[in-house]
């Protein structure tokens, strides 16, 4: 089997026969961004709360924005390490598809919930009193019993039945269960896009951020199929991880100082140790301008610099 067919696969046969010169990964792009579950990602916070302003971000554009990063840096990826391309790698899951990349960024924050990681701790603990309710009314049923089942078996098979509440593993219980496409459970993503996704290849039996038993099976099984060591991510996923941390570490400050949380003189001038660390980066660069610079010189240029960037930043920043 060529990888192709590998990465095209899906769980269920389709259905509806579409045009065959629309590409698989077209097709879950499609489905994504005109299922409800991406819609409902604009009334979710990214650090400010929906509704705060028509400025911040809400975790419908950041997920737009790693989606724009994630295709870009596939792209110039592609261009440099041809290695990486369907043809010359060495595996499946060595291979980066811009595609399958924008499609796993567009994805990656379905399953989490309203109030960001708060929201999922209250969810959790709502599992939690659900099976602790749970125990208490089998063990009530079964006063009197000859053998009744002892109360950590009982506790143990809820807590297989409910698990927990974890963002990550809800992505996939959305995508692959809830949602509804036809007759069929889920939007029946390519095998590709699936694994692209998945940032923590693992149930979550083994840690807290892993996949729920039901969906896991299938996710395990894609994996088995592509021969992918244990708890290793495919290139595609950690690209598209990458991309996340990227585009959250650089917009969340920007919403931080645009709301006056973060003061810009404070960091840019005030700080030391960012001083320090970008004359160092100037003083370690093989260009022959800085030669017969000192350190001292080199400095005093920084600071002229983020002056000018603070003037310029305060001049615009209102209007922005």
């Amino acid at each position: 089997m060529q990888w192709n067919d590998l990465r095209e696969h899906r769980q269920y046969p389709e259905l509806t026969k579409l045009d065959g010169a629309r590409a698989a990964y077209e097709r879950d792009y499609s489905r994504l961004i005109h299922s409800p579950t991406f819609r409902r990602l604009q009334g979710k916070s990214q650090v400010f709360g929906a509704g705060t302003g028509d400025y911040y971000r809400t975790r419908l554009t950041h997920s737009l924005e790693v989606a724009q990063i994630a295709r870009e840096a596939a792209r110039s990826l592609l261009r440099r390490y041809p290695e990486v391309e369907l043809n010359q790698a060495d595996s499946p899951g060595l291979i980066i598809d811009s595609e399958v990349v924008e499609c796993a960024a567009i994805a990656h924050d379905f399953g989490h919930p309203p109030f960001g990681h708060k929201g999922e701790e209250v969810l959790d603990g709502i599992l939690d009193d659900l099976i602790n309710t749970e125990v208490k009314k089998i063990m009530k049923k079964n006063r009197g019993a000859k053998s009744p089942q002892p109360e950590q078996e009982i506790r143990a098979e809820l807590k297989r039945k409910y698990e927990h509440f974890e963002g990550n593993a809800h992505n996939f219980r959305l995508i692959m269960y809830l949602e509804k496409r036809e007759d069929i459970d889920g939007l029946n993503l390519s095998d590709a896009v699936l694994l692209g996704i998945n940032k923590y290849p693992y149930p979550g039996t083994e840690s807290k951020k892993g996949m729920y038993h039901h969906e896991w099976q299938y996710i395990h099984e894609i994996r088995n199929r592509w021969d992918i060591p244990a708890g290793k991510k495919t290139l595609e996923a950690q690209l598209m991880d990458l991309c996340d941390d990227i585009a959250y570490s650089a917009h969340d400050l920007e919403d931080g100082i645009k709301a006056g949380k973060i003061e810009v003189h404070e960091h840019f001038l005030q700080d030391p140790h960012i001083n320090r660390l970008i004359v160092d980066k100037i003083t370690t660069l093989e260009d022959l301008f800085w030669n017969g610079w000192t350190r001292e010189a080199i400095g005093k240029k920084v600071e002229e610099v983020l002056a000018s960037f603070l003037r310029i930043w305060n001049e615009k920043m209102p209007f922005c």
